[in-house]
Order: structure tokens, then sequence, then C-alpha cells
């Protein structure tokens, strides 16, 4: 059986994956689901130790670790800590790190990044500005509880540069995208029309056709952003595929989800 260790993504938390979390345990494997801290202190650098303290707490080996979101540059950084520790990396939708640049720096202009810094130095959090409906939740049930545990988040992990040096091996990565883009739907605040302003169209296209360019394995699904609460059996199938002894698939028209073409 395989160990998993599933880190969410901004404004969430490690309950978001409970729906992939029961259908792993119901299969024999044992799961982590850390919540990253939110406190308005919080930096990429401690997130970063978070994901390795759960590593060394409970002494894991032969980690399948995934990260949503903003999390692909936070396993990124716990790759670079404690590489001997992890089979593979799981990439869900997710941005990708940039040596010495911070998750902001690549995707807006310098001045753009300084007006946000400059809107966040004396409330140093980002409010959820993309609601459960922005994440491409439809269910009114499912879109509820989404929006009911959205908190802000700190602002300077996503301003901090990233400071590690991870060894992404292609046969050991996989990236899945969601095909629906995220849409900001906060505009009614200042933060959220400049990020809608200043954000490109679809923000995480330009890492899935990085991990594509580097050979790893791609997949996509036929969801919005938050597939792990959108289709949990989807995303549970795509995971337990990485695994060296994987049970068999389901069609790609059964799961909706197929190697990516970039």
């Amino acid at each position: 059986m395989a160990t998993f260790v599933l880190v969410h993504g901004a404004w969430h938390w490690g309950g978001c994956w409970d729906a992939v979390r029961l259908q792993l345990e119901a299969q024999g494997h044992s799961v982590y689901t850390p919540s990253l801290s939110m406190q308005p202190i919080a930096t990429l650098d401690s997130h970063i130790r978070q994901v390795v303290a759960v590593f060394q707490e409970h002494d894991l080996v032969d980690v399948v670790l995934v990260g949503h979101s903003y999390a692909g540059v936070v396993v990124a950084g716990a790759l670079a800590c404690e590489p001997q520790r992890i089979q593979h990396t799981i990439f869900l939708d997710a941005f990708l790190p940039a040596p010495e640049l911070s998750l902001m720096g690549q995707l807006m202009p310098r001045i753009g990044v300084a007006a946000l810094r400059a809107l966040t130095r004396f409330n140093p959090t980002l409010p959820a500005f993309i609601s459960a409906r922005g994440l491409g939740i439809r269910d009114p049930q499912q879109a509820q509880w989404v929006d009911a545990h959205l908190q802000p988040h700190p602002a300077a992990t996503v301003f901090d540069p990233f400071n590690y040096t991870p060894v992404l091996e292609p046969a050991r990565c996989t990236y899945i995208t969601c095909r629906h883009a995220v849409q900001i739907t906060g505009t009614d605040t200042l933060i959220g029309r400049l990020f809608a302003r200043l954000l490109p169209a679809s923000p995480l296209a330009k890492f899935a056709r990085q991990a594509a360019a580097q050979g790893w394995v791609m997949r996509q699904l036929n969801t919005g952003h938050d597939a792990m609460v959108i289709a949990p059996q989807e995303v549970t199938q795509l995971f337990l595929e990485v695994l060296p002894s994987a049970p068999q698939m389901p069609t790609a028209q059964a799961v909706d989800s197929a190697p990516l073409t970039v």
C-alpha cells in the first residue's frame, strides 16, 4: 500500500481533500492532508517546513506527494528538502516554481507585483477573491461547503522568492490540468479587481506547457480548478495511476481524463 501526502492550495484547508482521502483509505492507502497555516505571518518557507515536518514526524517513505494550485510551489520545496522520501510528485492544476522568483513574479510585471505588495503592507493577507463558483464548483451543497471554509491566505507566501533546487525527474512527475480555468469572482474588492486586470486569463496554462516540454506525465480532467471536490473518483484514479502496481484504469471516456496534448 502507498502513502499519499495531499497539500491544498491558497485559501483552502486540509479537509478539501476529504472525498479523495476516503477513497484512497478505502483501498488501504495511508493519507495525510495537512492544513497549511493561514496566519498572516506564514511564509513560503514555513509552509514548506510544515510539509517536511509531516514526513519527519511520521517517518514517511515512498511518498506520493500531491500539490494543488499554489501548493505546487510548496511540494516542490518539500521535494528539494527530502527527495529520498518521495516516490512521485503530482501537480494538480498547480503552479511550478522558478529559481529565485516568487509565484506572483512569474505571472505579472514588476509594477503589478509592487502594487499588490503595497496593498498588503498593513493587512498581510489575500482575501479569497475566487469563490467556489470561480473554482468551477457547480453543485450548490459543495459550493456552500467550500465557500464557508475559504479563508484569507498569507500574502508573503506568493511574494517570497523560491530558494530551493528540487530535482524534477520527468518519469517521477505528473501534471494534471483542469480544462476550465479559474475565474476571479471577487471584483468588488480592490485586490480582486487588480488580480482580474493583471493575471492572464488562464494563469496555469504556462505551467502545463512547461511540464509537457520537460517530458512529464501529462493528464487532463474535464473539470474546474477544484477537481478534488468536483470529481474525487476521477482524481483518485489518476493518483493511483502513478503507483508501480496501479489498478487498471477505466477508459478515458469513463473518467473523462486522458494524456494531455499541450
